[in-house]
């Protein structure tokens, strides 16, 4: 049910976006892209389910598991990019029509596509003996996973924390 109900909120999503709006924003383009990223993890969900029920490092595994790990650290890097958009917005006005427009956001993107993939491909590298990505393997050691998940996770929390409340001071004063 949650699969199917995903698959079709997340594509109309993305046909609203795409399709039926007139002119493309910087909201917009990070939206667009989060739908994405959540229909890449949604297309990937069933054999993600299905290889954790494995003991294997195999294919399958490798890719699902890789996809759901990409989904996770995108849809961080979105939010983290459109907090930082909203900062630039409500706290430098004067600027953020030099900083901001719908081509920097999709040069933003495209960007965090690169580095997330990048990050993920020499993540799979440096822990294919111990399994790769693949939870379910054996010889998991996680030896990797704290360096990635401070800059994939901390770091992204600590900027998106200090975004909002920089906008939400901006916007008491007002």
């Amino acid at each position: 049910g949650l699969l199917v109900l995903g698959l079709l909120l997340n594509g109309l999503a993305l046909w609203v976006l795409c399709c039926r709006l007139q002119q493309w924003t910087e909201t917009r383009i990070y939206m667009a892209n989060l739908a994405l990223a959540d229909l890449c993890l949604l297309c990937a969900l069933p054999f993600f389910l299905y290889s954790l029920r494995g003991t294997g490092d195999t294919p399958l595994c490798q890719l699902s598991q890789g996809t759901y790990l990409a989904n996770r650290y995108m849809s961080i890097s979105l939010v983290t990019a459109i907090a930082v958009d909203r900062y630039v917005a409500v706290r430098h006005p004067l600027q953020a029509r030099r900083l901001r427009s719908p081509r920097q956001a999709a040069a933003v993107c495209l960007a965090l596509w690169a580095l997330v993939l990048g990050s993920l491909t020499l993540r799979w590298f440096l822990e294919r003996q111990e399994g790769g990505f693949c939870f379910t393997s054996p010889s998991r050691k996680n030896s990797h996973t704290p360096a990635f998940s401070l800059v994939g996770f901390y770091l992204p929390l600590a900027v998106l924390g200090f975004c909002s409340l920089q906008v939400v001071a901006t916007l008491a004063r007002r």
